[in-house]
């Protein structure tokens, strides 16, 4: 048996903590994959979904069961000061609701595959409006972020 498999199947007969080391070293990869995989199969999932399940009513269940998963594991880290409500409230209402909203109505009226395009442009998209709108400086290193983001 490999080092990294006996370390997740909970053999503990590697007493030297190499094959944990090999497998926490490759974790993060794992993960990046299994984000990409999820992301990626979102488009296809909610297109087929809408076919059985109202825009908003999807919009809603998707954030309230994640925001149910997720609760648990986050609540005694969620502090804010009465003053920060409202802006958190005004970013999860904008940057979630407003945009998964919108999103899900676009991929009602278009194919996947041209959401996937038109999603995989939103990181030039926000360089762009970034450099007009904040005058941020476009770096080497920001434009070729942008360029590997859109290419995934």
């Amino acid at each position: 048996m490999s080092e990294i498999a006996s370390v997740a199947s909970g053999d503990s007969r590697n007493d030297n903590g190499t094959a944990y080391m090999k497998l926490k070293r490759y974790l993060p990869y794992i993960a990046l994959a299994g984000a990409a995989v999820i992301w990626g199969a979102n488009t296809p999932i909610m297109k087929i979904t809408m076919l059985y399940v109202p825009l908003f009513s999807l919009a809603f269940l998707r954030f309230f069961l994640a925001a149910l998963i997720l609760l648990p594991f986050v609540h005694k880290q969620l502090h804010f000061q009465k003053k920060d409500w409202f802006s958190l409230f005004l970013c999860a209402f904008l940057g979630i609701t407003i945009l998964i909203t919108l999103y899900f109505l676009g991929l009602k009226m278009t194919s996947a595959l041209n959401t996937g395009v038109i999603g995989g442009t939103l990181p030039i998209i926000t360089l762009v409006f970034a450099a007009i709108f904040l005058h941020e400086n476009m770096t080497k290193k920001i434009i070729f972020g942008a360029v590997i983001g859109m290419i995934g």
